[in-house]
C-alpha cells in the first residue's frame, strides 16, 4: 500500500503560503497547487484537481461555452440561469501532458449545480459533494444556485477505496469514468474541500493508482484551511480565469 507522507503535504502546504500573492488570476495558482501535489506524490498519483464553485453569469465565455454544450446535451440548458452554480475546474496536474492544463479537460471544465436530482444522476459528485459537507439537498431551482447554508462543516473528506468496484447506495459505480479507471489502473481516489468565503468553496480530487488506506488520506486536510484561505482574495477580486 501506497503511504503519504508529512513531508510532501507540508511542500504542498509551504509552497501555498509562499506563493499565495504571487499570481493575478487563482488559477495559475491552483495549477501551482496540483503541480506540487502531483509531483510529491508522482509514485502513485496519477491525475490532481481543483475546482471551485463560481456563478454561470462570472465565467469566461469558452468556460460557457463548455457548460453550454454540456447542457445541451443533456436537454436540461432550459435551467441553467445568470446565477447558477458551476463547479469549475480552476487547476489540473497529471501524469499525462494534456492534464497539465484545465482547457483540454473533456467534459468537466464545468459542472452545473442545477439541482439535487441533477447532480444525484453523477454518482462520483454527490458522493464527494455530501462526503465534503455541501448540502445538496439545499439546491434550489426555482434560486438558480446554492442556499447560504450549502457548507455545513468547515472540511470534510471524500474517500472511495477501490475505484473499480466500490458502488453508491443505487449500484452505480461511484466512479462511473470506467474507462478512464481500466486505462490508468485507478485505484483509491480521494479528495478534501472546504468553504473560502460566503456561498464559496473549493474541492480538490486526487486519482491514484496503487491503494491507499483512508487514515493515510487524512493527511491531506492539513491543506483544507491553507488553501481556502489562499483562493480567498482571488474570489473576493474575481481574479479566476485568464481571459
Amino acid at each position: 500500500m501506497a503511504k503519504i507522507s508529512f513531508g510532501a503535504i507540508q511542500k504542498v502546504q509551504n509552497y501555498v503560503e509562499e506563493n499565495a500573492e504571487n499570481f493575478k488570476y487563482l488559477e495559475e495558482l491552483a495549477h501551482g497547487i496540483t503541480n506540487v501535489l502531483h509531483n510529491e506524490l508522482k509514485e502513485f498519483n496519477v491525475l490532481s484537481r481543483i475546482f471551485v464553485n463560481l456563478p454561470y453569469k462570472s465565467l469566461p465565455k469558452t468556460n460557457k461555452q463548455a457548460v453550454d454544450a454540456l447542457t445541451d446535451s443533456l436537454n436540461v440548458s432550459s435551467k441553467i440561469k445568470r446565477n447558477t452554480q458551476i463547479l469549475s475546474l480552476v487547476g489540473s496536474s497529471g501524469a499525462q501532458a494534456q492534464w497539465n492544463d484545465r482547457s483540454n479537460s473533456q467534459g468537466h471544465v464545468g459542472i452545473p449545480l442545477i439541482s439535487t436530482e441533477f447532480i444525484d444522476g453523477i454518482p462520483m459528485m454527490a458522493r464527494l459533494l455530501g462526503d465534503l459537507g455541501i448540502d445538496i439537498e439545499g439546491m434550489d431551482e426555482a434560486k438558480a444556485g446554492i442556499t447560504s447554508n450549502v457548507i455545513e462543516e468547515e472540511q470534510g473528506l471524500f474517500y472511495v477505496d477501490d475505484a473499480h468496484t466500490r458502488t453508491d447506495k443505487k449500484g452505480r459505480k461511484i466512479i462511473a469514468a470506467q474507462d478512464f479507471v481500466v486505462a490508468h489502473k485507478i485505484k483509491t481516489v480521494f479528495g478534501l474541500g472546504g468553504n473560502i468565503r460566503d456561498n464559496a468553496y473549493f474541492t480538490l480530487i486526487i486519482f491514484n493508482n496503487q491503494d491507499i488506506p483512508e487514515e493515510e488520506t487524512k493527511l491531506a486536510l492539513l491543506l483544507t484551511s491553507v488553501i481556502a484561505d489562499a483562493f480567498e482574495p482571488y474570489i473576493k477580486k474575481g481574479r479566476i480565469f485568464k481571459k
